[in-house]
């Protein structure tokens, strides 16, 4: 048996925009053993989707992408049934949330560390500075637990300025971070799904977000479900000690898929009037180059990041894969190749090759 932890997080809101309610939440999922549960993860999410009529084209999709295609009630359906079906492989699950009285806290205190000036931020500013960040804390809290550190863990992609909780991670390791994880890495899709459910379980049922109604709104599942409020005593962990980023280049699975264009940002005018346009992310993210993509980002194990030339230079390493669109694209992915262990390959070859999921890679 091989197990693995999968984390995920979202946004938590509740009421209109005048009077919003808004916290992080986030899913720790520990797996019992990662190939088994892969092959047949496979399998429930290829004959779910394909029961209710949904596309298929990739081995898995976000909770994002299912939601978007149903009504509210039927996206929960369908979304349970892929968890029901999964629980069986799960040998715990932590649902983790963070809020504040802020009529008793009003400020929180930052930096501090590397020479940076202690700063005061009112409550309301630094749960949405927090949010973008805030897996990783789930992760240092499941990771602090009792679990060993042999165990591997695989986080969705974050950023934010360097806690107590990422020097912890960073000091213990075993630990990948994924770019767009819930979209390519059963583990994290799994994650994913569960945050996602919790959110919308409490809704149906008109249920406030508590430790005891996480855990009453799964009661009903064998696999262990707990509710885990990372409040006021934990602020220490996720606070940010130091204006520095927190460096997740090293954690990257190997290989990561990077997507390489002429023109990262505008491709095309949509109106000519408004000067809106399209970039080429969001017209490869809509075209079947996407599914091909993270059809072999499943496959390998890797994850996905659209090349960004001011950041992602030092990034690319032996092992990566450069999928080029243009012939500037390509001028560049071979100058990396000179430099690097790495596969090229075109956007139209990867179509071609991974047109549709093979199920047969994950058993029958």
């Amino acid at each position: 048996m091989k197990p693995v932890i999968a984390f995920d997080s979202k946004e938590f809101i509740r009421g209109p925009k005048e009077k919003q309610f808004f916290c992080p939440i986030g899913g720790g999922v520990l797996i019992k053993d990662e190939q088994i549960f892969k092959s047949a993860y496979t399998q429930i999410f290829t004959r779910i989707m394909k029961k209710h009529n949904l596309p298929a084209n990739r081995y898995i999709y976000d909770s994002h992408t299912i939601s978007k295609r149903l009504r509210l009630y039927d996206a929960i359906d369908v979304i349970s049934e892929i968890v029901n079906e999964s629980l069986p492989y799960i040998d715990k699950i932590n649902i983790y949330f963070t809020m504040f009285n802020t009529e008793k806290l009003k400020t929180i205190k930052v930096g501090g560390a590397d020479k940076s000036d202690v700063k005061e931020i009112p409550v309301l500013k630094f749960l949405p500075k927090l949010n973008p960040t805030y897996v990783h804390c789930c992760a240092w809290d499941f990771r602090a637990g009792p679990v060993p550190d042999s165990v591997p863990m695989h986080i969705d992609y974050f950023e934010g300025k360097i806690t107590k909780s990422w020097e912890y991670l960073k000091n213990v390791g075993n630990f990948q971070v994924f770019y767009r994880g819930d979209e390519c890495n059963p583990f994290i899709n799994l994650a994913d799904l569960i945050t996602w459910l919790t959110d919308k379980l409490l809704y149906k049922e008109k249920l406030r977000l508590t430790t005891d109604n996480i855990e009453e709104v799964w009661e009903n599942v064998d696999t262990p479900v707990k509710g885990v409020f990372l409040g006021e005593k934990y602020l220490e962990k996720m606070v940010w000690i130091s204006e520095k980023m927190i460096d997740t280049s090293p954690f990257l699975p190997k290989p990561t898929i990077f997507i390489v264009s002429k023109k990262p940002t505008l491709i095309e005018k949509a109106s000519a009037n408004k000067g809106e346009g399209v970039t080429f992310k969001q017209v490869f993210t809509s075209s079947p180059l996407m599914d091909a993509a993270l059809i072999r980002a499943y496959s390998i194990g890797g994850g996905i990041k659209f090349f960004d030339p001011h950041i992602d230079k030092s990034i690319i390493k032996d092992g990566d894969i450069i999928v080029h669109v243009g012939q500037a694209a390509k001028e560049m992915a071979q100058t990396y190749n000179d430099m690097y262990e790495i596969e090229i390959i075109s956007g139209k070859e990867l179509r071609n090759k991974y047109k549709t999921p093979r199920l047969e890679l994950f058993g029958k």
